[in-house]
């Protein structure tokens, strides 16, 4: 009897992690509800890949024939199928180097070029605002006008400075640089 009651156990304990598994909205919150139960959950993905829109595996032609996203940009080294100048092989998720050092073998250090440098790009995380690979928004953006900022910037702290009030659908960027600038609003 002993016995039934520790399968039983078993089955209920996998039946309960496999729920909360599937049923989470992201990797995140799945992680953070596995957490709470047991000790010891690993992040799905490393920093290294974290924030990547695609995998290498996936092609451009089956992402033009999908009709749920529309892409306009693509990342050159993307385009021209050289996986390999940010990849560790044509197949392979893994990145050569973290960010932003990968981003930098192309790209402008933006983190040098200021004397106050943008949160993301202090970081060192290009990706969370850039998609890695592809995007429907110009630069590769994830979000473009204010959603991009209102991705990490509460509304509600933006309208209590003053200078803010009569904006609308201004553009945060008419005003703000978004890697970084002369004092710490970044104009």
């Amino acid at each position: 009897m002993k016995k039934h009651l520790n399968i039983y156990f078993v089955l209920i304990v996998l039946s309960i992690c496999f729920l909360i598994s599937t049923t989470s909205c992201s990797s995140g919150e799945g992680k953070e509800v596995l957490s709470f139960f047991f000790d010891g959950v690993e992040d799905e993905i490393d920093d290294k890949t974290k924030d990547t829109l695609l995998t290498v595996k996936e092609s451009t032609d089956n992402l033009q024939s999908t009709s749920f996203i529309e892409i306009i940009n693509y990342h050159e080294a993307y385009t021209d199928h050289q996986c390999d100048n940010c990849h560790e092989s044509n197949r392979s998720n893994q990145l050569l180097e973290p960010q932003p050092t990968l981003c930098y073998n192309c790209h402008d250090d933006f983190s040098t070029q200021y004397s106050f440098v943008h949160g993301p790009v202090a970081s060192g995380y290009c990706t969370k605002c850039h998609h890695p690979h592809m995007s429907k928004n110009q630069k590769l953006l994830k979000r473009t006008g204010q959603a991009i900022c209102l991705m990490c910037h509460e509304r509600d702290d933006v309208s209590k400075n003053d200078i803010h009030l009569d904006i609308e659908d201004t553009d945060c960027t008419e005003c703000h640089n978004p890697h970084g600038g002369e004092d710490k609003f970044l104009m």
